[in-house]
C-alpha cells in the first residue's frame, strides 16, 4: 500500500462549466461574450451564462485565484486594456510622433540656414578671390630684358638672321 494518499479532485458541475468559459475566454473563442473582452471573474461568469454574482471567491476560491493570477500576468497584453485604455494609448502614441516630428523640423530648418549660411559664405569668399585676382599683377617676373616686352603685353621684334 502506498503512504502517498492522493486527494481526489471532483469539481461540480457548476465549477466545469467556470473552467471551460475561463478556458474558451483565454484563447478568444467565446460563445456567449463578445471577442476580446477583458478577462474578469464577470467575464468568466458571463461567458459560462449565469449571473456574475453565481462566481464568488467563497465558493470557488481556486478558480477565482487562477483567474486573478492569469489577469495579473496579462495585464499588459493590448487585448486586456479597455477601450479607453486603448484610446488614451494610442493618442499619446500620435502625441509623441507629433512631437517628434515637431523636433525633426526644427532640425530640419536650422540645418537648411546653416546650408544656406556656409552658400552664402562661400559665394563671398569666391567673389573676393575672383577681384583679389583681378587686382594683382601677374607674379611672375621675367629675368631677360627682351622677355619684359612679353610680360607688358607687347609683341617681340623678331631679329634679323643677317644682325
Amino acid at each position: 500500500m502506498s503512504l502517498i494518499k492522493h486527494k481526489v479532485v471532483t469539481m461540480s458541475r457548476a465549477e466545469t462549466k467556470f473552467r471551460e468559459a475561463f478556458e474558451r475566454l483565454k484563447t478568444g473563442k467565446t460563445e456567449l461574450v463578445p471577442t476580446g473582452t477583458k478577462m474578469s471573474q464577470n467575464a468568466v461568469a458571463k461567458e459560462a451564462g449565469v449571473i456574475p454574482s453565481a462566481l464568488r471567491p467563497s465558493r470557488f476560491p481556486d478558480l477565482c485565484r487562477e483567474i486573478a493570477e492569469w489577469i495579473d500576468e496579462h495585464k499588459d497584453d493590448p487585448a486586456q486594456k479597455s477601450g479607453r485604455q486603448k484610446n488614451l494609448a494610442e493618442r499619446n502614441a500620435r502625441r509623441a510622433v507629433r512631437e517628434q516630428m515637431r523636433a525633426m523640423k526644427v532640425q530640419r530648418d536650422l540645418a537648411l540656414s546653416k546650408l544656406l549660411s556656409a552658400e552664402a559664405h562661400i559665394l563671398e569668399l569666391t567673389m573676393e578671390v575672383r577681384r583679389l585676382r583681378a587686382l594683382a599683377p601677374d607674379p611672375v617676373v621675367p629675368i631677360r630684358p627682351a622677355d619684359r616686352g612679353k610680360a607688358a603685353g607687347t609683341k617681340p621684334k623678331l631679329r634679323s638672321i643677317e644682325e
